[in-house]
């Protein structure tokens, strides 16, 4: 009532009619009608020449109503307009008309939207010359629901979302809380983004020691990488892995340049690495696992190096189902990472899984024998020696079901596995025979009889003594139909071991099977 009055006295004053105005929109709200108050600060603010400080007070009784109708995307917006046209007026007016009781939830809001808006730009910018992230569904709705106004263009476009509007957002806050570091981190990572890196660094070294620790250091130590101190960088980098808090770093590298986050994850991933060439200590260990975290996370979860050392790392502390996560990461991208499936297959002998072990080692032979052999070596002998038995039961396996679906000589396809296996075994130990008589199975099912012939004389004599080795020359005669040497050379295997006797059975074809029987079945046999 008060404020019409006032408006129907000098009514040809623009300015004076936008103050009343202003005041009667708050008077309003605080009577309870918002739909009132949200006209008259609209009248103010699509004036064709309004009163400058009325606009900013128009715009923040708007940006209020806007957060209390859950529009916080478009609250923020118009606060943000206000800081750039009098960041002095919008503190004032904040202080002054928003109630007391509604000034807690609109700064955090405003610190909420400020920070996404901030993370959004980031996100678009350091996509190498690609578009920007689009504009959320929820906010692309508000923007189409929101009135049209009279402001400057500059003012209400989506110029808002830029680091220079959020940086004048976040000297509001800093204002209305000077004791909160929120605001302050927000500013410093606003003034980052708009190449300002000195007064960013200047304005993290001016919060005090209550400040939250991790959030500071992680950018304190970017900032030094950025402006080349790399020995203080370092140092930062040490404290922050001492805090053990590395979750601060996810909205830091989301306003993180392209550049400055390879620079962080190299520079962390050389420090782990560093570590680890020495003594390897728990203590040292989970040193490297801090560094090697934060190299992952400012590649974006991508860093295959580091992935690999942050698992083995985990396997030495015994922490290996964490550790066969960080396997699973680098395979999922690369299902052919030979380190990558050794590690996790090493870790599943530690756990004692027979089939994902060897599952995993033979994934790796397929890709590089030569490489997973000596990965094999490097292991402490009993390990080496139950891969390679779990190695060598998966191939005989695999072998007897060939030989006993498929006729002999089975094609080449069929026994590419098992040339593969028995061939690094071999190389792996040429002393044990069983892998020997493996390989040899495996010529005589290719139907090689003279390949498997001189390798059997190489490595078990002209005349061998051993029982398994005679059933193969036994193997041999058959197929140059001498069915007497045959039937001697399988007799002991016979008495000893009729599994046996059964398999290499199966490695003759139908027809040398039939000529073997009717021969023994003789009375001078």
């Amino acid at each position: 009532s008060i404020c019409s009055q006032l408006a129907a006295v000098a009514p040809a004053q623009q300015s004076y009619q936008n103050t009343v105005q202003v005041l009667q929109g708050f008077a309003r709200f605080l009577s309870g009608d918002q739909q009132g108050a949200l006209e008259d600060f609209q009248a103010v603010i699509e004036h064709s020449a309004p009163h400058p400080s009325s606009c900013v007070r128009a715009l923040c009784g708007r940006g209020l109503l806007r957060m209390l109708a859950d529009s916080h995307y478009l609250a923020a917006l118009d606060y943000m307009t206000a800081s750039r046209l009098h960041p002095q007026e919008t503190a004032l007016t904040v202080r002054c008309l928003i109630p007391w009781n509604l000034r807690g939830l609109l700064f955090t809001v405003l610190l909420e939207q400020g920070r996404a808006m901030l993370e959004g730009a980031g996100r678009g910018s350091s996509q190498g010359g690609r578009s920007p992230s689009p504009i959320p569904e929820q906010q692309q709705q508000q923007q189409r629901d929101q009135p049209p106004s009279r402001l400057p263009e500059r003012d209400c476009s989506s110029s808002h979302k830029t680091p220079a509007g959020v940086q004048a957002l976040a000297a509001l806050l800093m204002e209305l809380e000077p004791g909160s570091a929120a605001p302050r981190i927000l500013a410093a990572d606003a003034l980052y983004r708009l190449g300002r890196a000195e007064e960013a660094y200047r304005l993290l070294l001016s919060l005090g020691h209550p400040s939250p620790r991790s959030p500071v250091l992680a950018r304190l130590a970017l900032l030094q990488l950025h402006r080349g101190f790399l020995y203080d960088a370092n140092q930062l980098l040490k404290k922050l892995t001492q805090c053990g808090d590395t979750s601060c770093l996810l909205p830091l590298l989301a306003v993180a340049g392209t550049a400055d986050r390879a620079l962080l994850q190299e520079q962390c991933h050389t420090a782990a690495m560093c570590i680890l060439e020495g003594p390897k200590a728990d203590l040292s260990i989970r040193e490297a696992v801090s560094y090697l975290t934060i190299s992952i996370i400012a590649s974006g979860g991508v860093a295959e190096d580091s992935l690999l050392a942050r698992a083995r790392c985990y396997a030495l502390l015994g922490q290996r189902k964490t550790a066969i996560f960080d396997f699973n990461a680098i395979l999922k991208e690369r299902s052919e990472h030979v380190q990558a499936l050794c590690g996790r297959g090493f870790t599943y002998l530690t756990l004692n899984q027979q089939k994902e072990c060897t599952q995993d080692i033979l994934a790796a032979l397929q890709v590089d024998a030569a490489a997973v052999t000596q990965d094999i070596l490097s292991l402490k002998e009993k390990a080496s020696k139950l891969i390679c038995d779990w190695l060598h039961q998966h191939c005989r396996t695999g072998l007897s079901e060939i030989t006993a679906a498929n006729a002999v000589p089975c094609r080449e396809e069929l026994l590419k596995e098992a040339f593969l296996i028995g061939g690094a075994l071999m190389k792996i130990d040429c002393r044990d025979p069983r892998w020997h008589l493996l390989y040899i199975d495996t010529l005589l099912a290719r139907g090689a009889l003279e390949a498997a012939g001189a390798h059997l004389r190489q490595i078990f004599g002209q005349e061998p003594r051993e029982a398994v080795a005679q059933a193969r020359w036994g193997v041999v005669e058959a197929w140059q139909r001498n069915a007497m040497g045959a039937a001697r050379g399988l007799s002991e295997i016979a008495e000893r071991e009729a599994s046996t006797l059964s398999f290499l059975l199966t490695l003759l074809s139908a027809q040398h099977r039939k000529h073997l029987a009717q021969v023994l079945t003789q009375p001078r046999s």
